[in-house]
């Protein structure tokens, strides 16, 4: 592993962990034993160091929803697997993370909100379409079902939406999820999903 390699892992692991306001580069720097001219060195900034961990979570996000989609199986099973990779991805941030993200760079929020309803839409569009080619999917415009989707997505996101309401965004997501694909399967469709998530890890924290 590279010196940059190092630096970027541990800072990337204590900034989604306890968020980046209140952390300095004084203390980043006693943590690794280096010098913050060593860190400034690979990372000039710490919004530029922020936005390389934010493009780093956003490439490997697409390169493995990619790998999903275009394996061999049904729908059902690519939406599960979605699921859980999503899941598993926000159990790694504290709320204080995305907390920091929208109040004090609110343009790298944006960015990455645009991100997500571009990727959500894509996404979405390939297996609805597959869907409903395999009879697992009721045939209600893509449109409709995605921007209900995404504004969902956008609106469970907000860190003021989940303090009001005391929910975490891992529980959030769990069922905006369940209802979207319970809405909108067929009978064939909801018996294959209820069957498949009870071999699944995160089954249990589905809502039927």
């Amino acid at each position: 592993m590279t010196e940059k390699d190092k630096i970027f892992n541990h800072i990337k692991y204590r900034f989604t962990m306890e968020g980046f306001y209140k952390t300095s580069m004084d203390e980043l720097a006693s943590d690794l034993q280096i010098s913050k001219k060593t860190i400034y060195k690979y990372f000039p900034s710490k919004e530029l160091l922020i936005a390389e961990i934010v493009n780093s979570e956003i490439y490997i996000t697409n390169d493995t929803i990619n790998r999903i989609i275009n394996e061999k199986s049904d729908v059902i099973d690519k939406f599960i697997r979605i699921m859980e990779f999503y899941t598993s991805g926000v159990s790694k941030y504290n709320e204080k993370w995305l907390r920091d993200v929208q109040t004090h760079l609110p343009d790298l929020w944006n960015e990455i909100d645009k991100f997500k309803s571009k990727n959500i839409d894509s996404i979405l569009t390939k297996l609805i379409n597959e869907g409903k080619k395999e009879k697992l999917i009721i045939d209600y415009p893509p449109e409709i079902i995605i921007n209900s989707y995404i504004n969902t997505c956008r609106e469970i996101c907000n860190q003021k939406f989940l303090n009001r309401y005391n929910l975490s965004l891992k529980d959030a997501l769990h069922s905006s999820f369940s209802m979207l694909i319970n809405g909108i399967l067929t009978e064939k469709g909801r018996e294959k999903y209820k069957k498949m998530i009870k071999s699944k890890s995160f089954a249990k924290n589905i809502i039927m």
